[in-house]
């Protein structure tokens, strides 16, 4: 929505051909993501990777952030907000995620294959990395190997910081 100029000015600042950036919506707007590609003239030299969680630890990864967010004042007006306490589980359960129609829990809460069939359609299958989450907290080392060979980065990969994972948490 805001045009190619704006996106460019968000990495005026990197000298490198290599430049990331992490945003979690952009699954759901592949053919928006083409259309910048394409006007930039950048289509066969971009790559993706996709991070897969497993859908019941992101569900309740989800909850505990917006629970955080409402106990902190930042997000009361949420659905998962009442009176300044986050609804507990049971109801978040019962009351939100139940109520959605299929079509809308997809769309909200993101059932991968859903879009990344959007994704294989209009890319080029070597442009796209799918990792999972759990293989990044069990063997950081060879998931980052692949990331590093996925985009021909050379030299051996640093084993990331421990990750926080709210759905962990009781």
């Amino acid at each position: 929505k805001k045009g190619l100029s704006y996106y460019e000015a968000q990495f005026e600042h990197c000298n490198s051909t290599l430049v990331m950036d992490s945003t979690a919506a952009m699954i759901r707007y592949p053919r928006r993501v083409r259309e910048l590609y394409e006007q930039h003239g950048s289509t066969n030299s971009v790559k993706f990777i996709f991070t897969i969680r497993d859908p019941g630890r992101r569900e309740v990864s989800l909850y505990q952030y917006m629970a955080r967010e409402c106990i902190n004042g930042t997000n009361v007006k949420s659905k998962f907000c009442r009176s300044g306490q986050p609804l507990p589980l049971e109801q978040y359960i019962a009351n939100i995620v139940s109520q959605f129609e299929y079509n809308q829990l997809d769309r909200v809460y993101g059932l991968y294959a859903r879009y990344l069939k959007v994704w294989f359609e209009i890319w080029d299958r070597k442009q796209i990395l799918l990792v999972s989450h759990e293989e990044m907290e069990t063997n950081p080392i060879d998931f980052a190997d692949r990331i590093h060979k996925f985009l021909a980065i050379s030299g051996q990969p640093q084993e990331f910081p421990p990750v926080h994972d709210y759905a962990l948490e009781e």
